[in-house]
């Protein structure tokens, strides 16, 4: 009797040889949302949403604010985030218990506290295209303008038709963009890929956006035959 060996518990052996799990730890951080440089038709605060997005896990974390801009983010797991906002505006401040924090990639540590404030200004302006070189083009031309800074709280692409050489982009979030005139027929193709856009920025024209102006600017069309080679390196 004494000397039996019982079978010693499945659980207990499952717990020697792959521990205990730990909960992963969570955060909820209150925040305050401002719009400022507004019209009496500006959407109003409470309509719009803050979101927290993980390139790494894909995670997606939404704060509503109410008429005065407060709101919370909860349950969010420390990690690297991008900060994404639902109205076309220019960022003035984005700070996380006081600390400057980049739009485009932050840090949220375990112990993070907060709170997070961010400012919008929805001042807007104008962007004039001429297309220089849009005679000698035989088919319809479209003109693409996609955002390059870091403080223009939309990342989408938006796109123009060209008539008799000439575009204009209205009420416009004031910063930097890059501007791509293409054959009309790719349209979709260049609003949707990152990728190919990349390969042809060096052939794209770098132009800003300042409030409450006009601003024109020079642009050269990019023919098929480029296009075409970008879009190879970028199958490659």
């Amino acid at each position: 009797m004494f000397g039996m060996k019982w079978p010693v518990p499945v659980w207990i052996l499952a717990a020697s040889v792959v521990g205990v799990a730990q909960p992963v730890p969570t955060i909820n951080l209150q925040g305050r949302l401002e719009l400022v440089d507004t019209d009496p038709y500006t959407t109003p605060v409470s309509a719009l949403d803050v979101a927290l997005h993980s390139p790494v896990t894909f995670a997606v974390h939404r704060g509503h604010p109410n008429r005065n801009g407060n709101f919370e983010l909860t349950g969010v797991r420390p990690g690297h985030y991008v900060l994404e906002l639902s109205v076309p505006s220019r960022l003035l401040t984005f700070t996380i218990a006081g600390r400057t924090a980049s739009p485009a990639g932050f840090d949220l540590m375990a112990d993070e506290k907060g709170p997070v404030h961010i400012v919008l200004s929805m001042k807007t302006g104008t962007l004039a295209v001429d297309v220089t070189d849009a005679a000698d083009t035989k088919t319809a031309l479209i003109a693409v303008l996609s955002p390059d800074d870091e403080y223009l709280t939309l990342r989408s692409q938006i796109s123009n038709h060209v008539s008799a050489g000439q575009t204009v982009f209205r009420f416009r979030p004031p910063g930097k963009y890059l501007l791509f005139i293409a054959d009309a027929d790719l349209e979709r193709e260049l609003g949707t890929n990152a990728k190919l856009r990349d390969a042809l920025k060096e052939r794209a024209i770098r132009v800003e956006v300042f409030a409450e102006v006009e601003t024109r600017f020079a642009a050269t069309y990019i023919d098929r035959q480029t296009v075409d080679a970008a879009r190879r390196r970028v199958v490659q």
